[in-house]
């Protein structure tokens, strides 16, 4: 997130993701990830399978049942 750590970290804890050791969130103070990701918006989600690997990845809002479906 190119969010301040004090937001991100809010916002990790607010939603329970800081008790669900393979949710990982962090800070891009340098817009980084943008780049390498080539994101065009926020937010952004990316879900990897158990090899480590990008299994889909979804740009802008979109809702859990999609989320959900992805991760079977």
């Amino acid at each position: 997130s190119p969010s301040s750590y004090a937001m991100v970290k809010q916002f990790y804890e607010d939603y329970g993701l800081s008790a669900m050791p393979n949710i990982k969130m962090g800070q891009d103070v340098n817009y980084a990830l943008g780049s390498i990701f080539q994101l065009r918006s926020f937010p952004s989600i990316f879900v990897y399978d158990q090899q480590g690997k990008l299994a889909k990845a979804f740009v802008g809002n979109i809702g859990i049942p999609i989320i959900l479906e992805a991760l079977k």
